[in-house]
């Protein structure tokens, strides 16, 4: 992993990969990849709604893992965190596995992290910076020196490794993604930056239109195992182990069922992205 700057204080060859998920997980394993007595998996999720005005995404984040891990064999226990939190638990091994990002290429992480990720993201989120629709004093294209002009609000678990946009005094932080559009409704903010599919899900709920005025990156989430309950290569299987159940579930037709049901058919042509695409691609 390449790490990401020094204010986030917070691989092996590729191992051979079963071809049917379920078997190759039938069984957690032990330290020594030696089967055991089947078990619970601590999941940490990134909990970005706190209402709600989130509750359509709040099941993308909450249901869908417990629907891919019941595909490895395992019952997830899920517990929410904001981002920086949730690095800290996975590297200390509070929780067993977690998503953590890529941003245009870098890996949001510790120098050294004790966990380790799947060999591609299962998730790929474009971000932009949007504006109200009917707001005529801000252009419908800024480029990155414009951003300066204006007060942007931001999810505070995206933290400061995401340059060169946080570290602005001009960005704004919020504890959830719901404040931030409430703030752009009330027009205590110019414009809010977050992922493409949040931005839709929450304009809709609160009946605004907004516009996209700036490409800001993208991000790329892997599914990660931590090192304390499993050796690194075990840890390894696990992590791709989700996305190998995530493409099974996307093949037969049950992932686009479970987002139509929830409303969320938006994410659809998000996961399982090509690897490390970037704003230009979006």
């Amino acid at each position: 992993m390449q790490r990401i700057n020094e204010r986030f204080q917070w691989a092996l060859i590729a191992l051979l990969m079963c071809t049917n998920v379920s078997v190759c997980f039938a069984e957690p394993y032990d330290n020594n990849g030696l089967s055991v007595s089947r078990e619970n998996l601590k999941v940490g999720i990134l909990s970005r709604v706190a209402d709600k005005l989130g509750r359509r995404d709040y099941y993308f984040e909450t249901e869908l893992p417990h629907m891919v891990f019941r595909e490895v064999g395992f019952e997830a226990q899920i517990s929410n965190y904001n981002y920086p939190r949730l690095v800290r638990s996975l590297n200390q091994g509070l929780i067993d596995v977690g998503p953590i990002f890529r941003f245009n290429g870098k890996f949001l992480t510790p120098e050294d992290p004790n966990f380790t990720c799947a060999d591609g993201a299962h998730l790929g989120l474009p971000l932009i910076i949007s504006k109200l629709v009917n707001n005529d004093e801000i252009p419908d294209e800024l480029s990155a020196s414009d951003l300066n002009k204006y007060s942007i609000g931001y999810f505070r678990s995206l933290d400061k490794g995401i340059d060169p946009f946080i570290n602005r005094p001009n960005f704004k932080p919020a504890n959830n993604v719901s404040s931030l559009f409430k703030m752009l409704r009330g027009e205590r903010i110019d414009m809010v930056l977050a992922d493409f599919v949040i931005t839709q899900s929450l304009s809709r709920e609160l009946n605004i239109e907004t516009k996209e005025v700036f490409k800001a990156g993208f991000l790329e989430v892997f599914m990660c195992a931590s090192h304390k309950q499993r050796a690194p290569e075990v840890a390894k299987k696990l992590a791709n182990g989700y996305a190998q159940a995530l493409r099974k579930l996307q093949d037969s037709g049950e992932l686009k069922a479970f987002l139509a049901a929830k409303g969320l058919t938006l994410y659809e042509d998000l996961f399982l992205p090509r690897p490390q695409q970037n704003a230009a691609s979006n």
